[in-house]
């Protein structure tokens, strides 16, 4: 059987973790590249502006969590922390929610990344006659899937995540105080909704399109292969 992108194996794990320190990275280096580009110097005086993982991984939120979480659920989900202040950017509600946004464009654009070398890698393989081809199919997998859920968990609209971000950019300024309240305990919130299976509710519809693009790419490769 063909390696999937949950596989439950030593080996398994530390493929996941390698796809998700550099999805982490990609993705968080956008908000710090936006920022600075903005006018804030938050990411660079705090050695973010750059592409190596060790910067910018949290060893609880962003590897511990998410490795713990798809070991025994098979969950795909990351979490980045870049330091920004947005009251430093010259446009501070716009270029702090277009920093927001960054990250999840950053694993689009990785998520489409690695659609392309699946579907080249497929029509390249043929039937996969080695492990290390299953393997390397797994890995492709995996790295499509997590950065499109990816998108998707980074999107809700809790702190803080980065659809937070978005969010605040459109509520009124009354009710700006009850929000800072929520994102001081922003943690917590995250916690609960992942334990609780609320999460689910906004997560298992971006796993199964996920899972329908990837098949399709997959499909369209092994034709191409066989052409």
């Amino acid at each position: 059987m063909e390696p999937g992108p949950h596989d439950p194996t030593i080996l398994g794990l530390v493929n996941f973790l390698a796809v998700l320190v550099l999805s982490v990275a990609f993705h968080e280096m956008a908000h710090a590249w936006l920022a600075d580009r903005f006018g804030d110097p938050t990411p660079r005086d705090n050695g973010r502006m750059t592409l190596n993982p060790i910067a910018h991984v949290h060893p609880i939120f962003t590897v511990a969590l998410p490795a713990v979480f798809w070991w025994g659920t098979g969950g795909l989900l990351f979490m980045g922390l870049t330091p920004v202040n947005p009251r430093l950017m010259r446009r501070p509600r716009l270029h702090g929610m277009l920093t927001a946004l960054g990250g999840p464009v950053a694993s689009l654009i990785a998520a489409l990344a690695f659609l392309l070398l699946l579907g080249g890698f497929r029509a390249l393989a043929g039937d996969l006659d080695s492990e290390g081809e299953r393997r390397m199919l797994g890995v492709l997998r995996l790295g499509a899937m997590l950065n499109l859920v990816g998108v998707a968990f980074n999107l809700i609209p809790v702190p803080p995540l980065d659809g937070s971000h978005v969010l605040e950019f459109f509520l009124p300024r009354w009710a700006m105080p009850a929000w800072r309240t929520l994102e001081r305990n922003a943690w917590m919130v995250i916690l609960v909704l992942m334990f609780s299976g609320l999460l689910d509710i906004v997560m298992d519809p971006a796993v199964d399109a996920s899972v329908v693009v990837v098949g399709v790419v997959e499909a369209f490769g092994r034709g191409l292969s066989r052409g």
